[in-house]
């Protein structure tokens, strides 16, 4: 396979796979797509706040909770991507390697300091 082809492959696919996150988080949190997750079908006053006061009943107290088990799992994510070599785990790594000429030689596998506490550092987070 040509060099200049597999890098361009290596970086496509990275490049894929960080604008379908930017996609994802523009979704959920309402940015630049015309359809997200809290724009959809209108309904009228009285019915959108009844539903509104029955969800708030029902989920309103676990909000604040969520929101911080959801950050502290996506740092945990983030921070463990970096602990065992983001550029070798997204295929940065292995890329460069081949197109600068270089065998790839798989990272050894080591006890960092997450895996002393939790048995795969990104499983739970996912």
């Amino acid at each position: 396979m040509n060099r200049s082809i597999a890098r361009a492959y290596g970086f496509a696919a990275y490049a894929a796979a960080l604008a379908s996150l930017v996609w994802l988080v523009a979704f959920v949190e309402n940015g630049f797509l015309a359809s997200t997750v809290d724009r959809g079908p209108t309904v009228g006053v009285a019915q959108a706040v009844v539903i509104d006061l029955a969800l708030l009943m029902l989920f309103g107290w676990a909000g604040p909770l969520l929101l911080v088990v959801s950050l502290l799992g996506f740092g945990l994510m983030l921070l463990t991507t970096f602990v065992i070599d983001h550029a070798d785990l997204f295929g940065l790594k292995q890329v460069s390697r081949y197109v600068q000429g270089v065998p790839y030689d798989p990272p050894e596998l080591f006890d960092s300091s997450l895996y002393r506490f939790v048995r795969h550092p990104v499983e739970p987070t996912v």
